[in-house]
């Protein structure tokens, strides 16, 4: 098998135009995580209510020309060929694509995104566990629920204008994360 690089990142996107192939629970858990303002078509014969209610359903099989109108693509029918399909033309065409069934015939993953406040991680285990990601995910949120960690993240918000300005109370109030002990004692 190649070599691969993987590279985690947060897109940032004002709109975007996402095609979600299928309508089950997979695709519901597709369309979970995206922005709220972004356009988002589901195409399937048949669609979960939850999908219907946050998206617009075609009320169809997926066909090739759709990934045509999409930045985003997401693969999760039940027919592995179709995702395969869909994959193959959205690659060929520059787009970003995740194929739920075969994470390696796309270009990207979802990886579970971890959630505290306004603290973001992401875990990942490249497609190999999605249910282990998660499950690592869900005991981090319990672990880093904080207030005194939440406070923190509020208090260098607060500081960043400054700390962008002075670069000694930067690194005096910086330091103090380098302790290694001093996430241990935010957290207790």
């Amino acid at each position: 098998m190649p070599s691969r690089a993987d590279y985690t990142l947060v897109l940032r996107r004002r709109r975007a135009r996402v095609l979600i192939a299928g309508g089950g629970k997979v695709a519901a858990q597709k369309l979970k995580g995206l922005p709220l303002d972004w356009d988002v078509k589901v195409v399937a014969p048949r669609a979960l209510a939850s999908l219907k209610k946050r998206a617009t359903w075609i009320r169809r099989k997926v066909r090739l020309s759709d990934v045509d109108a999409a930045d985003i693509i997401f693969a999760a029918t039940d027919d592995a060929q179709a995702n395969q399909k869909v994959a193959a033309r959205a690659v060929k065409k520059g787009k970003l694509v995740c194929v739920a069934d075969a994470p390696e015939l796309g270009n990207f993953i979802v990886p579970a995104v971890l959630k505290v406040g306004r603290f973001r991680a992401t875990l990942s285990t490249g497609g190999a566990s999605p249910a282990l990601a998660k499950a690592l995910r869900r005991w981090l949120e319990q672990r880093l629920s904080s207030p005194r960690l939440r406070a923190l993240a509020a208090d260098l918000e607060r500081q960043r204008a400054k700390m962008k300005k002075d670069p000694q109370l930067k690194a005096r109030l910086l330091k103090g994360l380098d302790d290694p002990g001093f996430m241990e004692r935010i957290l207790r």
